[in-house]
């Protein structure tokens, strides 16, 4: 049976005949717009019947029945269709009773009660597995089912092993990592926005090498591992394969910026594709090299404790300029450590910085007479410096300039030296457009001077490369007139890890060859928690004049002496004593632990003989000034072997004048 609306109808017929009957009219009006309301000219498309959608006068059209159901036209149930016209239903297929709770599959039905039809779990996003129910709607009803999810959850309160066979599909990959410092390298999966995820700590090309982020992947987890003390990692499968590529991982990221228990429950969120808001609230630090961290304040967690890292390469933190009191975003799936949740980012599209402080002037350095370069704190944008930025007191003009990374080199009218000029910042931005800060664009610098200022505080003050006595103006400086002897002249007393390069170096600034068979020299330790001796060693062969003896372990580059394997020399602060005792002949007799070495010049051996002390150095790597130990070896001051801009580590004290020792990379025996 069909039915359509009398009125609709009717009036349609109506219309109809009053356009027919007024055809014969005369138009009295004139109109001259010949254009559509959207301004074309030409003829104007009308919505027609049949081209499926429900426009102009059509009540429905094809499968586009609006709201309407059998039901909502007084049926009982059944399906609803569309009159071939477009103006009505077809109500053929509706039927007076509800057929749904018959107990059979009618037609519009999923299912009705114990009849499933052909319907399985496997049919819905998200759901991998269980046995469909049926809601009392005859539509199904899921809730029986197991999700990807439930699947994923599964693993992650699994305990470690070697022998799985879990599960895992409708999973998407939202991320590939590279590996990090210790971290290795993967992939993240997650399967429904809130979680949760899962890491695969396997390298992602050795699965599959077009493996991507937003391929839906499934496979059998057959081992599992804890990184970090709670991070669950996946780190064997099988059976895996890419089921379809290209869906869109954006609808799985979870905005964290305001959640309060990040850090105290962050194991509701590990490893799920996470976006949070972030201000760096310290300086970075190193975190498992090449990569940095640094705590970070969120709107859920305003003040850091620790608890919150930002952490990425380092490589990634310069690119991006990121200090502390930069704002910023990150998006990629929340890395752990322990319990610190640790926001990471593994490329630099994974950030999005808002905001930083403004660029601030550090220094301002003269290279020549006519040449200052200034350093910025910050990236600069080109295009912001201009000569005119830049002005000097004391009559020093700018006449050009060349932009570095975060430096500016100025050219200028001839300085005079040892003047003390400054330098003021106006108009320069970074690259975040941030001006100069006001209260940080001032520099102070003395003209260029072709001499050494002072030849012995360690410094390249003329900037030739070479430090102090090596400075061709300062041979003839006091602190230069070496003593016709045997010299301490560099010490290293730590590296990175195992210290197995340590080594002393003598140098001989006698006009003759120093046998150590007919002269009794030996190098004596002090140890900077009592001053007294810890060990010694004697010099063995024959050194030349102006040439140097290296004591060390078989890892020291031009070594003569072989004295031990690692941990040689103590790190600081501590003592080292350049002895001459012609009467001693055993350093383990003359000089056991606990010798006392105090005195003018000379001290009392263990087996009673006289030493003199010929030259000593107190050190430390990067400990405090030691004044008893600097009082017992009889020097003026303690030298940090950690004071450079490298660190204690890969530096050596070397002596730079007679009374100063500077950190330069090592260099022993190459005087």
């Amino acid at each position: 049976m069909k039915h359509a609306s009398r009125l609709a109808f009717f009036l349609t017929a109506l219309s109809g005949a009053v356009l027919f009957g007024c055809a014969g009219d005369k138009d009295t009006t004139t109109d001259t717009d010949t254009t559509s309301p959207t301004g074309d000219t030409g003829t104007e498309t009308v919505p027609e019947c049949g081209d499926g959608e429900i426009n102009g006068d059509d009540v429905c059209d094809g499968t586009d029945l609006g709201d309407a159901t059998c039901k909502s036209e007084g049926f009982g149930g059944g399906v609803l269709a569309c009159d071939a016209d477009c103006t009505g239903y077809d109500t053929t297929g509706c039927t007076a009773v509800d057929p749904c709770g018959n107990g059979v599959l009618d037609a519009g039905e999923d299912c009705d009660g114990a009849e499933l039809g052909t319907g399985v779990c496997s049919d819905f996003d998200t759901l991998v597995d269980g046995t469909l129910g049926c809601n009392s709607d005859c539509t199904y009803d899921t809730t029986p089912c197991v999700s990807a999810s439930d699947w994923i959850g599964a693993v992650r309160v699994e305990p470690d092993s070697k022998k799985l066979s879990m599960p895992i599909a409708k999973a998407w990959v939202t991320y590939v990592k590279p590996a990090l410092g210790g971290d290795p390298a993967g992939f993240f999966i997650q399967a429904e926005q809130t979680g949760p995820g899962l890491f695969v700590g396997i390298e992602a090309t050795t699965l599959d090498k077009g493996l991507a982020v937003g391929d839906e992947v499934s496979f059998d987890v057959t081992q599992l591992s804890t990184l970090f003390g709670d991070l669950r990692s996946v780190s064997a499968v099988g059976n895996f394969s890419i089921d379809s590529t290209g869906n869109d991982v954006t609808t799985l990221i979870q905005d964290l910026s305001s959640e309060a228990t990040l850090s105290t429950a962050i194991g509701d969120f590990d490893s799920e594709l996470a976006s949070i808001d972030m201000t760096v609230a310290a300086d970075f630090f190193g975190a498992g090299a090449p990569a940095v961290a640094a705590d970070v304040a969120t709107p859920g967690i305003p003040v850091s404790k620790g608890d919150v890292r930002l952490r990425m390469d380092e490589a990634i933190q310069d690119s991006l300029d990121l200090t502390f009191g930069c704002s910023l975003n990150v998006t990629a799936p929340l890395w752990r450590f322990f319990t610190t949740a640790q926001p990471s980012a593994w490329d630099t599209s994974d950030v999005t910085v808002a905001t930083c402080p403004a660029p601030t002037v550090l220094e301002a350095l003269a290279l020549d007479p006519t040449t200052v370069v200034v350093i910025f704190d910050r990236r600069l944008d080109p295009k912001s410096v201009d000569l005119g930025d830049f002005a000097f007191d004391n009559g020093l003009k700018a006449i050009g300039v060349v932009v570095g990374d975060r430096d500016v080199t100025i050219t200028t009218s001839k300085q005079v030296g040892l003047q003390e000029y400054t330098l003021t910042v106006t108009g320069v931005t970074d690259t975040l457009g941030e001006l100069v800060d006001p209260a940080a664009n001032v520099a102070a610098f003395v003209g260029f001077d072709a001499s050494e200022a002072d030849c012995a505080d360690g410094i390249d003050n003329n900037n030739d490369g070479e430090v102090d006595c090596f400075d061709a103006t300062c041979v003839d400086d006091a602190e230069c007139l070496f003593p016709a002897d045997l010299l301490l002249w560099e010490v290293d007393a730590d590296q990175t890890g195992t210290d197995d390069a340590e080594f002393v170096e003598i140098w001989n600034n006698r006009a003759t060859t120093v046998d150590f068979a007919t002269e009794g020299w030996f190098i004596v330790m002090v140890n900077g928690s009592d001053d007294l001796v810890d060990d010694a060693y004697q010099l063995t062969g024959t050194l030349a004049a102006g040439e140097t003896h290296v004591v060390g372990s078989k890892l020291v580059a031009n070594v003569d002496q072989i004295e031990w394997v690692t941990n040689g020399i103590q790190n600081g602060a501590d003592g080292i004593i350049l002895v001459r005792c012609d009467a001693c002949t055993d350093a383990a007799t003359d000089f056991p632990d606990d010798v006392d070495p105090t005195g003018v010049g000379t001290f009392t051996t263990d087996d009673g003989n006289t030493a003199t002390k010929v030259d000593a150095l107190a050190y430390d790597t990067n400990d405090g000034d030691d004044k008893g130990l600097i009082a017992a070896l009889g020097v003026a001051a303690q030298f940090n072997e950690g004071g450079g801009a490298a660190g204690s580590a890969t530096e050596a004290n070397q002596r730079t004048s007679l009374g100063g020792w500077t950190p330069l990379v090592p260099a022993p025996g190459a005087f």
